[in-house]
């Protein structure tokens, strides 16, 4: 943990721990509990579903000012991730579309997209709702 803590923002890569050995639980149960975005199993079918999470398609829909038909721009575009998202600027989003969505204001689309990524839910829940439209 102290390790992850020194990468700090500079770590853009999803960290699976697989765990064994006779504390293997404990060092779960203080994984899970740090809030570091990292994702933590014994079992390897559970590792491995640990992989296939990170490897599906984020909700993008749960951004402020992300409905179905820009998530599927985003997604064409090669955007399939919060973390993704993360990276991106409202001027590199804004090119993706192209002139469409003229309204949408991507704004603080990489903000939530980097809490959602990091699991901030409650943060990023809390700051959506004082957001209109994603602004």
């Amino acid at each position: 943990m102290e390790a992850y803590n020194n990468m700090g923002e500079d770590i853009n890569v999803p960290i699976i721990v697989r765990l064994q050995g006779t504390n293997a639980d404990i060092a779960k149960q203080i994984l899970d509990e740090s809030g570091l975005a990292v994702k933590s199993a014994i079992l390897l079918q559970e590792a491995a579903d640990r992989v296939a999470e990170v490897l599906a398609p984020s909700d993008l829909t749960k951004i402020e000012g992300i409905g179905p038909k820009i998530q599927e721009a985003l997604y064409e575009a090669g955007i399939k991730s919060y973390r993704k998202l993360s990276f991106q600027t409202p001027a590199q989003i804004k090119a993706i579309f192209d002139g469409r969505f003229p309204t949408a204001n991507p704004k603080t689309w990489a903000q939530q997209a980097e809490m959602a990524s990091k699991g901030k839910w409650e943060a990023l829940k809390k700051w959506q709702d004082e957001l209109v439209g994603g602004v």
